[in-house]
């Protein structure tokens, strides 16, 4: 490592605060840390910055963006777009000495996030202290070996990426067919035609028009909704039972892989969910309805015990109904669903959805066959999906194990 430098944090990085004022006359991206996951971005919930009153800073294609605000260091981001993000954010840029890509890992380096993290200024929010971090002392490798590292690192999150997207595709597919099917009403009729478009028979509702031999039914009448644990605080740990909660899922629904908590305190049997299971948060800060009533499956790694808090509800299907998971989770995906749940909440500070209010919307229900049929295409998809989440998290575990070993030089990537 002698070809290593030592350098202040200050002389291969700066910080950048071009300030965006409020009211400037032109919309940009706007990135909050609610957007920014580790080391990727929630695209499906970034706003507007003429949604957000206070001020924010400028980054151009390329910059890093870093959660300075406790406990968001894992917060980092290389970013692809130019908008505005967060004050609550550094925009980071190399100087010259340090490759861009290197430096975001550098950033994205626990031994980086650690200290960092013990040098925050403020009790009730802390922050990062960029007055002491860019006097800190590190090594750094020739740009050269830099660029080296930068790019076995990449091939990992490029492999992640790909994957991401992949399911992404795969779940617009799957509501793509579910609209199809029991929207639009183009399901397979007995000559594998469209239904309604080859002319299907149709009845009048008070939802419209629906396929002859449907009926109007609600979602209490198929589904029952538990509510999960009310915990308590001083039962959180780092390890123990696995506890899906809020953070478990994604505004607009899908599960959440990396808001998981763990419980060493007591809990029922009614607490504990299944692999497959759909859960559905009942709990909102707001009345921006972007998470409230939305569903998420619990992922197939779960194969042990794992327990769900009170801010969710675990749907079971009732014995005399015959929907299926798949047709649920996509049915409460649904806009027509979606609309009437929102009318079922109350609360102005934080929205709540009861169990009851859950269970009232009222939607089309399909014959048997159709959901039969529906349930087995979506199946293979679902299973997809599962197999890119676990390589996913598998490429995960390599990158963070490789990461922190390629920044100290214990391993060496020159040639």
């Amino acid at each position: 490592m002698s070809e290593w430098q030592e350098y202040k944090f200050s002389d291969f990085v700066e910080i950048l605060k071009n300030t965006y004022k409020p009211n400037s006359g032109f919309d940009l991206p706007y990135i909050g840390l609610e957007h920014i996951n580790e080391q990727s971005l929630s695209l499906n919930s970034v706003g507007k910055s003429s949604e957000v009153i206070s001020n924010k800073f400028y980054f151009e294609k390329g910059d890093i963006l870093f959660g300075k605000l406790r406990p968001y260091f894992r917060k980092v981001l290389k970013i692809n777009f130019k908008g505005v993000c967060s004050t609550d954010i550094w925009v980071l840029r190399s100087k010259g000495k340090c490759d861009q890509v290197f430096l975001f890992y550098f950033c994205a380096n626990p031994i980086f996030i650690s200290r960092t993290s013990n040098a925050c200024v403020g009790t009730k929010m802390p922050r990062a202290d960029w007055n002491y971090i860019k006097e800190t002392i590190w090594k750094i490798p020739t740009q050269y070996e830099q660029r080296r590292i930068a790019a076995v690192l990449s091939i990992l999150d490029d492999k992640i990426d790909l994957l991401r997207c992949q399911n992404e595709t795969l779940e617009k597919m799957a509501q793509a067919l579910f609209k199809r099917w029991f929207v639009d009403f183009n399901f397979p009729d007995e000559a594998g035609k469209p239904y309604k478009s080859s002319g299907g028979k149709m009845q009048s509702s008070e939802l419209g028009e629906i396929p002859q031999g449907w009926r109007i039914t609600k979602l209490r009448e198929a589904i029952s909704a538990i509510k999960g644990l009310s915990y308590k605080g001083d039962g959180l740990a780092d390890s123990g039972t696995p506890m899906h909660n809020l953070k478990s899922i994604y505004e607009g629904g899908g599960y959440q892989h990396t808001g998981i908590k763990h419980y060493t305190g007591e809990f029922k049997e009614r607490h504990i969910c299944s692999a497959g299971d759909i859960i559905v948060t009942n709990t909102e800060q707001g009345e921006r309805y972007k998470l409230i009533g939305f569903p998420a499956r619990i992922p197939s790694y779960f194969k042990n015990v794992s327990i769900f808090t009170h801010h969710l509800f675990k749907i079971n299907v009732l014995k005399n109904a015959y929907l299926s998971n798949e047709y649920i989770y996509y049915l409460l995906m649904s806009n027509l669903i979606r609309n009437q749940i929102v009318g079922y909440t109350n609360g102005t500070t934080v929205n709540m959805l009861s169990p009851d209010g859950l269970k009232m919307p009222i939607f089309p229900l399909p014959e048997k066959t159709i959901i039969t049929k529906f349930s087995n295409i979506i199946n293979p998809i679902w299973y997809k999906m599962e197999n890119n989440i676990n390589e996913r998290i598998f490429l995960t575990k390599i990158r963070d194990g490789v990461l922190p070993k390629l920044m100290s030089g214990k391993i060496r990537v020159t040639e």
